[in-house]
Parts: structure tokens; sequence; C-alpha cells
């Protein structure tokens, strides 16, 4: 590693030192949406920094859908519609993301996404079926 990398590397740990601590980044953070993984995710492009972006997935904060992948048919057609749900409120492209933190499975992170308008999108998602309160304990049985 050359010293001009070491050292880019020694100031990004250092500027980010009192972050390292907290667990919830309260943003917004402007998110590119690339992809709708199922009713509760999608994955974005987020700017972190000017000139620096990351890829990741994002699960909606309080908020259940079925899985694709579902125990049982009833649960996965209600998975399709709520993946079509999510779909066609994040057709409008960007969102703003906040209170981000750590998801309990890696690679993906938790937040609050925001429409351009103003509009909460687990709200909406909530307003519709099938969507579900969640807020980390058992998940509500689909079949």
């Amino acid at each position: 590693m050359s010293n001009l990398k070491v050292m880019f590397f020694a100031i990004s740990l250092l500027l980010s030192w009192p972050a390292l601590g907290n667990d919830v980044m309260p943003g917004p953070y402007h998110a590119e949406i690339l992809d709708v993984i199922d009713g509760d995710t999608f994955r974005a492009r987020i700017q972190v920094w000017l000139g620096q972006e990351i890829e990741t997935l994002v699960r909606l904060d309080n908020i259940d859908t079925p899985e694709l992948k579902g125990k049982c048919a009833s649960e996965k057609d209600m998975a399709l519609i709520a993946k079509q749900n999510l779909h066609s409120l994040l057709e409008e492209g960007d969102v703003l993301l906040r209170d981000i933190h750590y998801g309990k499975y890696a690679g993906r992170i938790i937040a609050s996404a925001v429409l351009p308008n103003g509009q909460d999108i687990s709200e909406i998602l909530l307003s519709r079926n099938p969507a579900y309160e969640y807020h980390g304990k058992k998940r509500k049985n689909y079949c």
C-alpha cells in the first residue's frame, strides 16, 4: 500500500472516529434506487460524502411484508403484491434516507425512507395490504 493510501486511510479513520460509536446516522442521505428486492427492501446507491457513494440493501424501518420465498402459496402471492406496491412508489427514483442503522443481517441497513414529495414510504405501505408494523420481534404468520 502506498504512503498516500495509508495516509488517506488514517485521515479517514480519524475523521470518522466520533461516528464509530454512534449506532444511528440521522441523515438525510440521498439514495438512488437501483432495484426492488421485495416488499420492504431495495438496493440503493447512497452518496455518503462528496464524490463517495456506496451501494447497499436498504430495509424499510418498522414494517414487514410477506416473503417471496414464503411458506405457502398465499404468502408468495401477497409478497408479489407487496413488491409491486414498493416498486410503484419508488418509480419516481431518488429518495431520502433517515435514521440509518445496522440490520440484524450483514449486508443491509435499516432506514426510514422519504419520497421526493416528503411522504414516508413505510406509512404509505402500511396503509396498503399486505404490509404490517414490525419492531424486530416475531414476524406475522402470512399463511
